[in-house]
C-alpha cells in the first residue's frame, strides 16, 4: 500500500544515445510518457540529451521539464500537447525524426496514444492492460515500464494493426524464432493482469452486495435523479462495480485518505464547479487567508496552484482526483461526508 509519504517519482535506467541513462517519471506513467521514452530510445543523440537534459537525466511528464505538458506554479500548460508530442516535436526540430517510414510509424502509434489519453481504450489494448499491471505490481513500477516499452518497440517496428495484446504479441513473434518465448511471456504477463483486474471487480461487487461497503443516496439533476455511491475502499475496481450497480456518481476514499469522484458517462453531470468548491473548502479547513481563497478561484481550482489545492479536475474523464492508488498526493483534510455534500450541492 502506498502512503502519502511515498515518493511521487521513480527512476529507471535505459540505454539512450549510446549509454545507460537515468529516466525520471511519476508512478502510473501514462502511454504518452512511455511512448515519449521509446522515441528517445530510438532517436535521441548525445547532443539532443545535452540540450534537453542538462543534468543528464530524462524527465518525462514531471518537474516542468521540456517534456512536461502540465501547468506549473499556477501557470498555463502546453496546450494541444502531451509528453509524446513534445518529444516528437523536439526530435523533428533536431532533424532526428525525419524519414517517411519513421514518421508513419510514429503517427500510427500517436493516434492510439491520443485516443487512449482522451477517451480510454479497448479492454485488451496496451494502455488498459498497463493500468491493470500498475495495480497488480504497484511495488514494481520499473518492471511495468519495461513491459510497456517492449510493446511499443514491437509496434514501432511493425506498426500495422491495432494495439491489443494479441496484435503486439504477434508483432514480436514475427521477428523470428528467438523471439517466440519472449512474445509468449509478454502476452502472459498482460493476460495475468487482466485476470487480476476481473478478480478485483468481482470482489468489489461482493463487498457492495454483501458487506454494505457503500452508502447510497440520490440527487435531483435537471429532469432526472442520479444514484450516488459513497465508499471507503482500496479496491481499484470499486468505481466500476458501483457503476455496474447503477451509480451515476461515485465517491471513493482510500485508507490513506486520498479521494476520487467519478461519473457515469451515461449521465450528463459536470464536475467543474465541484472541483472549485472542494479546493475552496480545503483552503478554509487549512486556515489559509482570503488571498489564497481568491487565488484558488482565479486558478479554477487547479492542484498545486495554491496551498491546499489538492483536487484535480480532469474534464476529459469528468472526474476529480485527490490522488489515486498509484499517484499519491497529500490526502484531503475534508471529512468524507463534507465531500459528498460538496458534490451534491455543486453538480451542474
Amino acid at each position: 500500500m502506498k502512503t502519502a509519504d511515498t515518493p511521487k517519482y521513480f527512476t529507471l535506467r535505459r540505454k539512450i544515445a549510446g549509454e545507460m541513462r537515468e529516466v525520471v517519471t511519476h508512478h502510473g506513467s501514462h502511454v504518452d510518457e512511455l511512448w515519449a521514452l521509446q522515441l528517445a530510445i530510438e532517436f535521441a543523440t548525445p547532443s539532443f540529451i545535452k540540450k534537453h537534459c542538462p543534468d543528464g537525466k530524462l524527465y518525462l511528464g514531471i518537474e516542468g521539464s521540456a517534456f512536461d505538458e502540465h501547468p506549473r506554479n499556477g501557470g498555463e500548460g502546453k496546450e494541444e500537447h502531451c509528453c509524446a508530442t513534445l518529444m516528437a516535436k523536439a526530435l523533428e526540430e533536431a532533424g532526428l525524426l525525419t524519414t517517411a517510414e519513421h514518421r508513419r510509424a510514429h503517427q500510427h502509434v500517436m493516434q492510439y496514444v491520443l485516443r487512449d489519453d482522451t477517451s480510454g481504450g479497448h479492454p485488451m489494448e496496451l494502455g488498459t492492460v498497463l493500468i491493470a499491471l500498475y495495480k497488480q505490481m504497484a511495488d514494481r513500477p520499473i518492471e511495468v515500464v519495461h513491459w510497456a516499452l517492449d510493446g511499443f518497440a514491437a509496434k514501432f517496428r511493425n506498426p500495422k494493426g491495432d494495439f491489443t495484446l494479441q496484435t503486439i504479441g504477434n508483432a514480436m513473434y514475427q521477428r523470428g524464432p528467438r523471439y517466440y518465448e519472449h512474445a509468449l511471456r509478454w502476452m502472459g504477463i498482460g493476460f495475468d493482469a487482466l485476470a487480476a483486474k476481473q478478480s478485483a471487480f468481482e470482489q468489489a461487487l461482493l463487498d457492495l452486495d454483501n458487506g454494505g461497503a457503500a452508502i447510497w443516496t440520490e440527487i435531483d439533476h435537471r429532469r432526472d435523479s442520479i444514484k450516488v455511491a459513497v465508499v471507503r475502499s482500496d479496491n481499484w475496481r470499486m468505481n466500476g462495480a458501483c457503476r455496474y450497480r447503477g451509480a451515476g456518481l461515485t465517491i471513493v476514499r482510500q485508507r490513506v485518505g486520498t479521494t476520487q469522484i467519478f461519473t457515469n458517462r451515461m449521465n450528463p453531470v459536470n464536475l467543474g464547479k465541484v472541483a472549485l468548491a472542494l479546493n475552496v473548502l480545503e483552503a478554509k479547513i487549512r486556515g489559509y487567508d482570503g488571498k489564497h481563497l481568491a487565488d484558488v478561484i482565479e486558478m479554477g481550482g487547479r492542484p498545486g496552484s495554491v496551498p491546499g489545492g489538492l483536487w484535480y479536475y480532469d474534464p476529459a474523464l469528468n472526474a476529480i482526483m485527490n490522488g489515486s492508488l498509484t499517484y499519491i498526493v497529500e490526502p484531503t483534510r475534508i471529512p468524507l461526508g463534507f465531500v459528498a455534500r460538496a458534490v451534491m450541492d455543486n453538480v451542474l
